[in-house]
């Protein structure tokens, strides 16, 4: 019994890092400038970003030689001209220290993974001062791209290349804006992999944090990905903002490893830090 419970989290953790993995390369499909790639152990995206932190690279597992997988990484990242962050599971951390040091990566702050089972969940009612829109139209996606620059404290071109008519065609995104009596403050995502819905982007611009606006953001996805089937949202945070997801049900679950060219730690396209809801 206990094998299979060990056996069900990691399938659990494995879908939700594929689903970190996913919103990316939908990211990346948006962008006319996107693109992806593979290599043994890892997934490689460019979103067409300024920000590292939004071109990840993920290592999925490890692979039969680390040392080639970095210089793949390096490779692909030069290419295109952007600079990048690389996520791993803390548990293969260790392992894979070496080789990004020998890359030029340097360790940076980990992420908390969290994770919700969204089956027999009490859901929170819509806060009825706050509008929570889709985005479907190159206008609203140019608001939820200024709204989010702001959120993150990231340059107003962090994502500029997204494309409001590709929306359509990405299955499983959807990107979500907020508005406090009509002003446009807070940003979200939902990503439905399976049975998972992963939160993302959830965003509150700093004149309208603390009171509850990523919250109520963060319900939202929920209850969507609720609508589409899934059966457990996941999403990661650090210190800052684990107590508000700890006291919506979420549970640490996962450690998640990240690496940037450089020291300075950078805002993690997985964390929610940025909401301080």
């Amino acid at each position: 019994m206990r094998t299979d419970r060990r056996a069900h989290t990691e399938r659990v953790l494995t879908q939700a890092f594929d689903n970190a993995t996913g919103v990316f390369r939908a990211l990346a499909r948006l962008s006319a400038a996107g693109v992806s790639d593979e290599v043994d152990g890892a997934v490689l995206v460019h979103t067409g970003s300024s920000v590292g932190a939004f071109n990840p690279a993920f290592v999925t597992r490890l692979p039969d030689d680390a040392g080639a997988m970095f210089r793949h990484i390096d490779a692909f990242y030069s290419e295109h001209g952007s600079p990048s962050v690389v996520y791993a599971r803390g548990s293969d951390a260790p392992a894979l220290d070496p080789y990004a040091s020998a890359a030029g990566y340097a360790r940076v702050a980990n992420e908390r993974g969290l994770l919700l089972s969204l089956e027999e969940l009490e859901l929170a009612e819509p806060r009825a001062d706050l509008a929570i829109i889709a985005v479907r139209d190159a206008e609203t996606l140019g608001v939820f791209l200024e709204v989010s620059a702001r959120a993150f404290e990231v340059p107003a071109d962090w994502l500029g290349g997204l494309d409001a008519e590709r929306l359509p065609a990405v299955t499983g995104l959807t990107l979500y804006l907020g508005l406090d009596n009509h002003e446009p403050v807070s940003t979200g995502a939902l990503y439905v992999s399976g049975s998972m819905a992963g939160a993302h982007i959830i965003g509150t611009v700093a004149e309208h944090r603390r009171r509850g606006i990523g919250e109520a953001m963060t319900w939202r996805v929920i209850r969507d990905g609720v609508s589409a089937g899934c059966v457990a949202c996941a999403l990661t945070s650090s210190e800052m903002s684990h107590g508000m997801y700890e006291r919506m049900g979420f549970e640490h679950v996962v450690d998640y490893a990240a690496w940037e060219r450089g020291s300075a730690s950078p805002p993690s396209p997985l964390s929610q830090d940025w909401e301080r809801g």
